[in-house]
């Protein structure tokens, strides 16, 4: 069976800092990662949250559509987060959520 790559979604806002820090990390990566990269304006999304929280989080970014980070990650918490959210389909994955502290 043909492998699969991965998926990266990146929600962004164009005035927040840590998007303007995410997007050209994952530019800087895009030859070395085994995935996709797509990166959308959540401007529109926004009011969704809003609604319903008074507290939103940029960027928001999902690996195979699962929530691997919120706000600021680094290269290397990337790579550790595409590890585990493309193991082995035999093998359950419960979430790709970052535990780091510092992205809360």
């Amino acid at each position: 069976m043909p492998h699969k790559r991965a998926l990266i979604t990146v929600y962004v806002l164009p005035n927040c800092p840590s998007c303007r820090r995410i997007v050209p990390l994952l530019c800087t990566k895009l030859n070395t990662l085994d995935a996709d990269i797509r990166i959308l304006d959540a401007s529109a999304l926004r009011h969704l949250s809003i609604r319903n929280t008074p507290l939103c989080i940029f960027p928001a970014t999902f690996i195979n559509d699962t929530l691997a980070f919120y706000g600021d990650f680094t290269s290397e918490e990337l790579q550790a987060a595409l590890e585990r959210c493309t193991s082995s389909p035999s093998t359950p994955v419960p979430s790709c959520a970052s535990t780091n502290k510092e992205h809360l």
